[in-house]
């Protein structure tokens, strides 16, 4: 039996975000992990030679929490280019921006996408989160009651602009395809892609997760043990897994908001927090990997399916941005279908709409592997991000983090673990400041 003062149950980003700042504070800890990796949604796997993210995700380099707790320049960072290609009425029209590519500004005003006043509304729209702050966006604009689509109607952009350019933009950003989820999302989302890049590392994104655990003590992480009870014993939590038990004064439960609702859940004792996590379910994508002798375009900028013509939402040659991800002399294609349930088979049916692209070529590409995730993301419709920010203690000294308490995206868990364990060390008489983070 193993003894601690806080029990860390999961080993992704806000479970290792939360342990090195206990780390640093000197808080005896264990962290116990299901899966035999670390990293949770964050991971890489090499198929014959190619890199395979879990799922195709990127790192928006803006993220305030991801530049505060992790090495740019360890991770080798390739990025995409700015802007966009949209598949619109058969044919791909690039959408540059203007501020970062400026002989590009006549091209994109022309370009048959949305009006001209929809170019000016997003110019308008940019200026106006330039110099917002995360706390601007999620705390000072207090209203929270629209969705994202309803934003983008009562600000005037054009049914075809929103169809063709905001849909499978910001859809396959917060895995909403109809924009159903909180317009605090797309502002910050819209916020952090004009003052950053979107980004992968060279060694896939499970680099991130790799580079986190580095900040922690290898022999504190216990993988491949699922945890099966959780039991308050008067002072102490004692959590049962299939491998170690381990004693702990505390539990900080960092995983995604579904696990975390059922393990909160069997935990005996009064907890009035129980109640909200993770109440709106999750979204899931596919994620479809082919392998090609020959890249289709030399674009580094993500595909977007204006038209609308078939399961792929958006796709990426993803070896033009990161030629790591590919053997010498090849190429890596991924396309991103919204949603993980579905009776075809989707990468025939992801083949078929690359074919109405790039023709016969896609005949000879060879699949590699397609990932379905039914949790990708939680679901957070209006007003959702309210009660969840800071919302970690839940009382009796067990604690949640995850992106299901703050944004759902890669800065939301890692903010979230950082923020847990500052609250966690002051109930322990520990001081945050005493941390690095």
């Amino acid at each position: 039996m193993l003894q601690c003062d806080v029990a860390i149950i999961g080993a992704g980003a806000a479970g290792l975000s939360c342990a090195r700042v206990l780390q640093d504070a000197q808080i005896d800890y264990q962290i116990i992990e299901t899966n035999a990796t670390v990293g949770g949604r964050i991971q890489s796997d090499r198929v014959d030679g190619y890199t395979l993210d879990r799922g195709f995700q990127v790192l928006l380099t803006a993220y305030p929490e991801a530049i505060r707790q992790l090495d740019y320049n360890l991770l080798a960072l390739r990025r995409f280019a700015p802007g966009a290609v949209v598949r619109q009425n058969n044919q791909f029209v690039t959408l540059d921006d203007p501020l970062r590519e400026p002989l590009s500004t006549l091209s994109t005003v022309r370009a048959p996408i949305g009006t001209f006043r929809d170019k000016l509304r997003i110019a308008k729209l940019r200026a106006g989160f330039a110099n917002k702050s995360e706390f601007d966006i999620f705390h000072a604009l207090n209203n929270d009651s629209k969705t994202t689509l309803q934003a983008l109607q009562d600000e005037g952009f054009s049914a075809q602009m929103i169809q063709a350019f905001w849909m499978p933009l910001l859809g396959g950003i917060t895995l909403e395809p109809v924009l159903s989820g909180t317009s605090r999302m797309r502002d910050f989302v819209f916020a952090m892609l004009s003052r950053g890049d979107a980004a992968v590392p060279a060694n896939g994104m499970g680099a991130i997760s790799e580079q986190l655990a580095s900040h922690v003590d290898a022999s504190r992480i216990h993988t491949s043990c699922v945890v099966q009870t959780i039991e308050k014993k008067s002072a102490t939590y004692e959590v049962n897994t299939s491998g170690e038990t381990v004693t702990a004064r505390c539990v900080v439960i960092a995983t995604d908001g579904d696990t975390a609702r059922k393990l909160i859940s069997d935990v005996d004792g009064a907890l009035p927090d129980r109640a909200m996590i993770a109440p709106h379910g999750a979204n899931g994508v596919r994620a479809i990997y082919f392998a090609a002798d020959a890249a289709p375009t030399s674009t580094k900028a993500i595909l977007l399916d204006g038209d609308h013509s078939g399961p792929i939402n958006n796709a990426s040659i993803i070896s033009n941005v990161a030629p790591e991800y590919a053997p010498i002399g090849r190429h890596l294609i991924v396309a991103q279908v919204l949603g993980a349930d579905s009776d075809i088979d989707i990468a025939n049916a992801a083949r078929r709409q690359f074919q109405t692209w790039w023709g016969a070529q896609v005949d000879t590409w060879t699949h590699l592997r397609t990932y379905s995730i039914g949790y990708a993301q939680p679901a957070q419709p209006p007003g959702s991000l309210t009660p969840y920010r800071r919302g970690v203690d839940l009382g009796n000294g067990l604690w949640t983090c995850g992106d299901h308490r703050d944004q759902a995206s890669i800065n939301g868990a890692l903010a979230s673990g950082r923020r847990c364990a500052s609250a966690l060390l002051a109930q322990l008489g520990a001081k945050a400041s005493d941390c690095n983070l």
